[in-house]
């Protein structure tokens, strides 16, 4: 058996389980995008198949795949929902150890050898939940680590491999959220919030974002915003605290320090140039 997992039970007194169900679902696996604050989702496909986005990589669901997703991540079904699936479904917390969790990085989705070894695991874990009191349950949170065990076993070297969504769906996102940072660079720019509706974690989201657009969320809002307090100060008599405030800057002097950095010369400068030219 694997050592992956000797500190897990160091932290068994900590862990806590959350719901262990056995069920069959006539419904997309995960549904709409959606991601867990403090969470783990293990769910092993008994019956039934379909596809799922997990952090903007899809997998086949199927039969003998076991979903490990942590924390943070966010994950979506996109098959039509008309699929008949058997599931063995587990929700558990785990501690942190400065800042990181307990729980070492295993694959998000692992293809079984054998299906009856963890569907036993699992169907013991089950049994031996008691939804209340949760902390309490020993046998439960035991039969868990076996299975976080196993899992760990199984899936050494043998993570599913993911696809990259078709490059024009990948891109399609990317331009939504450009367009939307393009139309709203004046309000806080909130990046997880723009991932989110991407259907993928952050750092995925930066990366295929820069790919794609050529420079970062931050960088494109900064250069909207840029483009916007020129023509303000070419243009209007509006006062250097107004500029920022109306192009998404938190202060005039967070405008100032860009502004001068980009343009080489002050806002004050920069309009005090411009309105001389227009006037010769």
């Amino acid at each position: 058996m694997s050592n992956t997992w000797p500190q897990l039970h160091r932290f068994l007194d900590e862990i806590q389980l959350i719901s262990a169900l056995h069920y069959r679902l006539r419904a997309p696996l995960y549904g709409h995008a959606h991601e867990h604050e403090d969470q783990f989702d293990l769910s092993l496909v008994i019956h039934g198949r379909g596809e799922v986005v997990i952090d903007g990589l899809a997998y086949e669901a199927r039969p003998r795949c076991v979903f490990l997703i942590p924390p943070g991540v966010v994950h979506q079904s996109i098959d039509d929902g008309d699929v008949d699936y058997e599931l063995i479904e587990v929700k558990f917390r785990t501690p942190t150890r400065r800042g990181r969790r307990a729980i070492p990085t295993l694959p998000v989705m692992t293809s079984l050898t054998d299906l009856a070894v963890m569907a036993d695991a699992m169907t013991r874990l089950v049994a031996a939940h008691r939804p209340e009191p949760a902390d309490d349950n020993w046998l439960a949170r035991t039969r868990l680590a076996e299975v976080l065990q196993l899992l760990a076993w199984e899936g050494h070297g043998r993570g599913a491999r993911p696809r990259e969504l078709p490059e024009s769906e990948l891109e399609r996102r990317i331009r939504i959220a450009a367009d939307q940072i393009a139309q709203a660079f004046d309000q806080p720019l909130r990046v997880d919030a723009l991932a989110a509706e991407a259907h993928m974690s952050r750092s995925r989201f930066a990366l295929h974002f820069r790919e794609i657009v050529g420079v970062t969320p931050i960088e494109l809002a900064i250069r909207f915003r840029l483009q916007h307090a020129r023509q303000l100060l070419s243009h209007t008599r509006m006062s250097a605290k107004e500029v920022a405030a109306a192009c998404g800057f938190s202060s005039q002097q967070y405008l100032a320090r860009v502004f001068t950095q980009r343009e080489g010369c002050s806002p004050t400068a920069y309009r005090r140039h411009n309105r001389a030219a227009a006037n010769v």
